[in-house]
C-alpha cells in the first residue's frame, strides 16, 4: 500500500489559481482525465459587504474574510460619531473616533439639543422658558414659548417707543429694521431762515462792508450748512443765529441765503437793499427838496453864444441885436420944449431920429461874457425957429425959421456881464467895466444965417441929446437886456415833463398807447463857469440842481415804501465824491448824472410803475401751458426801487429787486397760492435822439426768483412753479427790457427867445440837436454826455 502526506498551506486563491492551470470556480480534473470536484465557492460568494474585511474564496476550503490592516473610511452606524474608520484588526471593526465634532445646536435658545446614535441630532422645546430673540425687531420681552418647536415670541409690542421727539418726522416700526423715522413735507419742518438785518428792501445809510444777521432754524435738527452768495457762514448749533460781513456795493445788492438741514432738507430766501452813505429824496410839496446837486449841466461853446454871422442866427447874441434894433430912441425927444434959446432963435430936436445900422458881440470871458454893442449912422433932425418978425425981431434979420439935422457915426458900448448864481440858485447877471464912446458927431443948419449957432448949440446936444442916447444904450445893454438874457438862460432848468413807459409794455386801451407814469423834471442852478479862448474851450458852463417827482403815490402806505430812504448817491462807487464831468468838446453838450435818472425812475416807481395786476392773458400762456399752469391771476408790487448803477459791473446797468408777485395759479389741476420774490439786472444804454436822452433796457438777466407755496400739499409744485417764474412770468413782466424800445425819455432842453425877441410863445426856439458824426453821446464816471449843436 502506499502512503500518502498532505501538508496545509495558506496560499492565496490567485495564486492557487494560476498553480492550477486552471480559473477559480471552475472544474478540476484530480485524476487527469477523472471526474471533476465541485469548488466551495465563489467571489461573490465571499463578498460580506464589510468594508474593513478582504473577502477570500479559496476554492477548495471557501470564503475568508481579514480585516488585519484594512483602515478605509465606513459607517459604524452610530448617528453621534464622526469620523468613522476600519480599526484594521482580523474581524474588520467600524468604529467612529470623534463623537465632539457632531455639532447638534440649531441656534435656537428655546430648544435642548441631544443625539440618538440610531435617529441622530434631536431639538425639543418642551419645557423651555427662557428669554430669546423673535427675530421681530418691533417687540419687547421676546421668550421661549416651551413648545416642543421651540418657538420664540414678544410678548409686548407697546413697550418699542420709536417717537424721535421731532414733529417733522413720521415714527414707524419694521420688523426687520426696527424703527424708522420718514421726513414730513411740510413748510415748518424745512429750514426756517429769518433775516434780522437788513430788512427786506432796504435802504441802508452808510458803508461796506454790510453785516447781514438772522437765524436760521429747523424741525429737521440743526442746520448743516447755510450760505449767503455762495459764501458759507457759520451757524451756532445751540440757537441758530449766524452773522456775515457782506461786502456790499454802492447802490443795488441782491442776498441769496441757502440752507440745509441735517436730514439734507434745504431751502433758500432772496431779498434785496440798496447802500449809499448818502440819500435823495424829493417831494412833490417842496420843490428842491432832494434836489441832486450838480445833477446836471449844460455847456454853450463860443458857437452857441455868437458865431460871428451876421446877421446871427439863432444864439444868444441874437437877442442882443433885437434890443438894438428895436430902441425907441424917439421916446428921448422932446420936439415941445426948446433944445436952446440964442440969438432970438428957439432951437427944437425933430422926432425923426433913426438909426442906420446895429452891430454886437458877445464873448465868452472868464466869469461871462463880453458884450459890444453899437449903434451906427444915427441921425436926427432940428428946428431953428424965429418967434417974431419985423425990424424989431433979430431972428428975421437972421433968415427966419430954418431947419438942420445931425448925425453920430457911432455910440459904442462895451461892458462884462458876469454870469453867477444867487443864493436862491437863480442866475444873476452884473454889469462890470462898462464903457461908452460916441464917435463922428456934426450937426448943422440949411440956413447960412443960423450956421453960426451950430458951434453954439453942439454943446447942448451933446450933453442933451447924445448923453441921453449914450444912458439909454448902457441901460438896454447893462440893466433891461442882463434881465432877458436871465430869463432866456433859465430855461435851461425849466421843468420837463417824462412819461416813463410801464415796463410790461402794456397798452392803454382807451388810447392804445403804451401805459406810462407821468414825471416831472425839474432844476435851478448851482454854479456857472466861463472862459475865454486862452487857454480856452472857450463858452460857458451852467451846473444845475435837479430832482424829480410824480404828483401824486401809487405805491401801498406803510413799509417799505414809507421807510425808503430815496435814491442812493453813486458817490464814486465808494471810492470819493462824485464829479459831474463836461467835456467841453461840441458847440453844445447836456450832461445827466445816474444819480438824476435814478431820481426819475424813483418817482416813476413812487407813482405806481411796478403796481399792477396781472392775469393770464398777461403773459404767455402757450409756455404756461406746457409748464402745466393753466390759469393765473396775480398782483405785482415792485418794494425796492429800479436803479441804474455801473458800480459793480463796471457797465451801466439796470437792476431791480424785491419784485413781489402773489398768485393764485392753477397747475396740474390743483390750486395753488404762491408768494414770490425776484430780482434781475439788464444791460442799459443811454442814447441822445433827436427826442432826448433815452435810456434803452437790453434783456434782463441773473434772474433770480425766492418763490414759497402756501400749504403743504401743494410743496410738490414749488420747484416747478419757481422754474416757470424765472423762465416765463418774469421775463414777459418786462418785456419792454430787451424790445430796444426806451423805458424813459430825458427831452432835450428848449430854450423859448420869442418873448425876446418880441414873439408869440413858441416861435423861435433854441434846441439842441444830437451831432450827425459818433458819439453822439458817452458815458464818463457816472455821468451821460450828449453831443450836440443849437438850432
Amino acid at each position: 500500500m502506499t502512503t500518502h502526506v498532505f501538508v496545509k498551506y495558506a496560499i492565496p486563491v490567485s495564486l492557487i489559481c494560476a498553480l492550477a492551470a486552471v480559473g477559480c470556480g471552475k472544474s478540476a480534473d484530480t485524476d487527469g482525465g477523472g471526474t471533476p470536484t465541485p469548488p466551495k465557492c465563489t467571489e461573490a460568494d465571499c463578498a460580506d459587504a464589510n468594508p474593513c474585511t478582504l473577502d477570500i474564496c479559496e476554492p477548495a476550503v471557501g470564503c475568508r474574510h481579514d480585516g488585519t490592516g484594512v483602515t478605509l473610511g465606513c459607517d459604524d452606524g452610530n448617528a453621534c460619531t464622526t469620523g468613522d474608520a476600519c480599526r484594521g484588526d482580523v474581524i474588520g471593526t467600524c468604529a467612529g473616533t470623534d463623537t465632539s465634532a457632531v455639532d447638534c445646536d440649531d441656534q435656537n435658545g428655546c430648544t435642548t439639543d441631544s443625539c440618538a446614535p440610531a435617529t441622530g441630532c434631536a431639538h425639543d422645546g418642551t419645557g423651555v422658558t427662557t428669554g430669546c430673540d423673535d427675530g421681530n425687531a418691533c417687540t419687547t420681552a421676546d421668550a421661549c414659548q416651551g413648545d416642543v418647536a421651540g418657538s420664540c415670541a414678544g410678548v409686548d409690542t407697546s413697550a418699542v417707543d420709536c417717537d424721535d421727539g421731532s414733529d417733522c418726522t413720521a415714527d414707524s416700526c419694521d420688523v426687520d429694521a426696527g424703527c424708522g423715522h420718514a421726513l414730513v413735507v411740510s413748510l415748518r419742518c424745512r429750514p426756517q431762515i429769518v433775516v434780522d438785518y437788513p430788512p427786506r428792501a432796504a435802504t441802508i445809510q452808510g458803508t461796506t462792508p454790510v453785516a447781514v444777521t438772522g437765524r436760521v432754524t429747523s424741525g429737521n435738527g440743526a442746520i448743516s450748512v447755510l450760505t449767503i452768495n455762495g459764501q458759507e457762514v457759520g451757524v451756532d448749533p445751540e440757537t441758530g443765529a449766524f452773522s456775515f460781513d457782506f461786502a456790499a456795493t454802492v447802490g443795488a445788492n441782491v442776498l441769496e441765503l441757502a440752507a440745509t438741514d441735517a436730514a439734507a432738507v434745504s431751502a433758500s430766501r432772496l431779498q434785496a437793499f440798496h447802500l449809499s452813505a448818502d440819500y435823495r429824496l424829493p417831494d412833490v410839496a417842496a420843490p428842491g427838496s432832494g434836489a441832486i446837486d450838480l445833477g446836471a449841466a449844460v455847456w454853450l461853446a463860443q458857437a452857441s453864444i455868437d458865431d460871428g454871422q451876421a446877421p446871427p442866427p439863432v444864439d444868444l447874441a441874437a437877442i442882443v441885436e433885437y434890443v438894438l434894433a428895436n430902441l425907441d430912441l424917439n421916446s428921448l425927444v422932446d420936439s415941445s420944449a426948446p433944445l436952446a434959446s440964442t440969438a432970438g432963435f428957439d432951437i427944437y430936436y425933430v422926432s425923426d431920429l433913426a438909426i442906420g445900422g446895429t452891430a454886437s458881440s458877445l464873448a465868452a470871458i472868464d466869469g461871462g461874457l463880453h458884450l459890444v454893442a453899437s449903434l451906427t449912422s444915427l441921425t436926427g433932425g432940428l428946428v431953428f425957429d424965429c418967434p417974431c418978425s419985423g425990424a424989431t425981431c433979430g431972428c428975421w434979420f437972421a433968415g427966419g425959421d430954418s431947419t438942420g439935422g445931425w448925425r453920430i457915426d457911432a455910440i459904442v458900448v462895451e461892458a462884462d456881464l458876469l454870469i453867477g448864481v444867487a443864493s436862491d440858485h437863480s442866475l444873476t447877471i452884473t454889469a462890470l467895466n462898462t464903457t461908452s464912446a460916441v464917435s463922428g458927431f456934426d450937426a448943422w443948419s440949411n440956413n447960412s444965417w443960423t450956421n453960426f449957432l451950430i458951434s453954439i448949440i453942439k454943446p447942448f446936444i451933446m450933453g442933451g441929446l447924445v448923453a441921453d442916447l449914450e444912458s439909454t444904450l448902457e441901460s438896454q445893454l447893462t440893466v433891461s437886456l442882463p434881465g432877458v438874457i436871465v430869463g432866456v438862460l433859465s430855461e435851461l432848468a425849466a421843468p420837463r415833463a417824462l412819461a416813463v413807459t410801464r415796463l410790461d409794455g402794456a397798452l392803454d386801451p382807451g388810447t392804445s398807447q403804451p401805459i406810462t407814469v407821468g414825471v416831472t423834471l425839474a432844476g435851478d442852478f448851482s454854479l456857472t463857469e466861463f472862459g475865454d479862448a486862452a487857454p480856452g474851450p472857450q463858452g460857458g458852463v451852467f451846473g444845475m440842481r435837479a430832482w424829480a417827482t410824480t404828483a401824486a403815490a401809487g405805491v401801498p402806505v406803510g413799509a417799505p415804501w414809507d421807510a425808503n430812504l430815496g435814491v442812493p448817491l453813486r458817490t464814486g462807487c465808494g471810492a470819493g465824491p462824485q464829479a459831474l464831468v463836461v467835456p467841453e468838446l461840441a458847440s453844445a453838450e447836456e450832461v445827466y448824472a445816474d444819480d438824476v435818472l435814478n431820481e426819475v425812475l424813483r418817482a416813476a416807481w413812487w407813482g405806481g410803475w411796478l403796481e399792477q395786476p396781472v392775469q393770464l392773458a398777461d403773459l404767455p400762456a402757450t409756455e404756461l401751458a406746457a409748464a402745466g399752469i393753466t390759469s393765473f391771476v396775480g398782483t405785482l408790487s415792485g418794494w425796492l426801487p429800479p436803479l441804474l448803477s455801473d458800480c459793480a459791473a463796471g457797465e451801466l446797468r439796470f437792476y431791480v429787486g424785491d419784485l413781489r408777485l402773489d398768485a393764485t395759479v392753477e397747475i396740474e389741476g390743483q390750486t395753488v397760492n404762491v408768494v414770490s420774490w425776484a430780482s434781475f439786472d439788464a444791460p442799459a444804454t443811454l442814447r441822445a435822439t433827436v427826442t432826448g436822452l433815452e435810456v434803452v433796457l437790453g434783456v434782463p438777466e441773473h434772474v433770480q426768483v425766492g418763490l414759497d407755496v402756501a400749504q403743504d400739499d401743494q410743496l410738490g409744485h414749488e420747484g416747478a412753479l419757481a422754474e416757470s417764474w424765472r423762465t416765463v412770468i418774469v421775463p414777459a413782466l418786462v418785456t419792454r427790457a430787451g424790445s430796444g424800445q426806451p423805458v424813459v425819455v430825458v427831452p432835450h432842453f428848449e430854450i423859448d427867445v420869442s418873448a425876446a425877441l418880441g414873439q408869440a410863445p413858441g416861435t423861435t426856439l433854441m434846441r439842441p440837436v444830437p451831432l450827425a458824426t459818433p458819439p453822439a453821446s458817452e458815458r464818463q464816471a457816472g455821468n451821460t454826455v450828449s453831443y450836440s449843436e443849437l438850432q
